[in-house]
């Protein structure tokens, strides 16, 4: 669930990919797959509109070869990928204040979780939840 998010958050590449059905999730063999660059400035939002964009020209580019049976399938290689569950998402949204984080781990948090109008992670303070969002953008080059 929300590879959009780990990518972000383990460091993973990000890309979507065309496979067969199987009885599992995401384990049929693979029939076409996209990289999808992650930015320092990507949110968990925008990452997600990245892939729903690449999910839909991978479709697109790769319809006329499915639809004449010459794609050629590639089984999945144990351990390759990873998986989470929406239990593991939810994990990651209360951020410790006492715990230490390094900066890159911190930024990564926020802005996987960044996904308006989702609440995103939060810290809590006298009782109540404070949530933070990151808007990233690039600088102009001195």
């Amino acid at each position: 669930a929300h590879p959009n998010v780990w990518s972000i958050i383990e460091g993973t590449p990000a890309g979507v990919t065309l496979h067969e059905i199987d009885a599992w999730i995401d384990t049929g063999p693979i029939l076409a797959r996209m990289p999808v660059p992650i930015e320092p400035t990507d949110t968990g939002e925008s990452l997600y509109r990245k892939l729903e964009e690449a999910g839909l020209a991978l479709f697109i580019d790769s319809w006329p070869a499915l639809k004449g049976g010459t794609l050629s399938p590639i089984p999945i290689e144990k351990g390759e990928g990873s998986y989470h569950g929406l239990s593991d998402l939810a994990a990651l949204d209360r951020i410790d204040p006492d715990r230490e984080y390094t900066t890159r781990e911190l930024i990564d948090l926020i802005r996987a979780r960044t996904f308006p109008p989702w609440p995103g992670v939060y810290f809590e303070s006298e009782g109540r939840r404070i949530h933070l969002h990151l808007e990233l953008e690039y600088g102009e080059e001195e």
